[in-house]
């Protein structure tokens, strides 16, 4: 599994077929798949997790193709960055703590499979995606959708692990981070693109979500 969290590059798996990703972009290779990187922007930065077959067997772990669905939920990406945080602290419990943390990635991916949801949370998923940076309500999401809001506050968990208002800032952190590291826009700019009511607000979060300050995420 790779998270590309600066830059961006082209690459192609053994279809040849050159796709490009960019930052924030989440992907992962089956076992033994040819592919290459074509080119890379100067300064790209990515993180890649490698797991042993017989590991994976053994706790009863098994991916499949769809895995790139979980490309549009935060969360698994934001864990990316909790990992680095602890590769950069490196002391005697960092080993568990990613190892922990690893595996915590494989809980995103029953609940991304498209069969496995009702049409109402994949028009949920187009819409966060689509609004990520607007300011809307429980009620506004339900209405735009045509479900009840009920539906959608009982379900949420099942098919977020998280809260309603926790999955929106996860957006939005996630959003953050390709004007972190790409550009040079002032935190409070950055805070205001991505709809947080002011820097501290948006500092805090980042904090929370991605374990680092963005003035320390930025000089990475």
């Amino acid at each position: 599994m790779c998270l590309l969290f600066q830059g961006a590059d082209i690459e192609c798996k053994k279809n040849l077929i050159p796709y490009q990703r960019t930052t924030g972009d989440m992907f992962y290779y089956e076992a033994g798949e040819n592919h290459k990187t074509i080119s890379t922007i100067k300064d790209s930065k990515n993180i890649n997790i490698e797991f042993k077959i017989d590991k994976l067997k053994k706790e009863k772990i098994y991916l499949s193709p769809n895995f790139d669905s979980v490309n549009k939920n935060p969360a698994p990406k934001l864990l990316f960055l909790h990992m680095l945080s602890e590769l950069l602290t490196n002391d005697n419990t960092s080993s568990a703590s990613l190892e922990a943390l690893a595996f915590q990635l494989f809980e995103f991916e029953n609940s991304a499979k498209n069969d496995n949801k009702p049409k109402w949370v994949v028009q949920m998923d187009e819409y966060f995606n689509e609004n990520w940076a607007s300011d809307f309500s429980l009620i506004d999401l339900a209405t735009a959708i045509g479900v009840h809001p009920i539906t959608i506050s009982k379900n949420f968990k099942k098919y977020y692990r998280c809260t309603f208002g926790e999955y929106r800032r996860m957006l939005k952190i996630h959003n953050s981070i390709p004007l972190i590291k790409n550009s040079t826009m002032r935190l409070s700019q950055i805070a205001y693109e991505c709809g947080f009511s002011d820097q501290s607000h948006f500092v805090r979060n980042f904090k929370k979500y991605a374990s680092f300050l963005p003035k320390d995420f930025r000089r990475i």
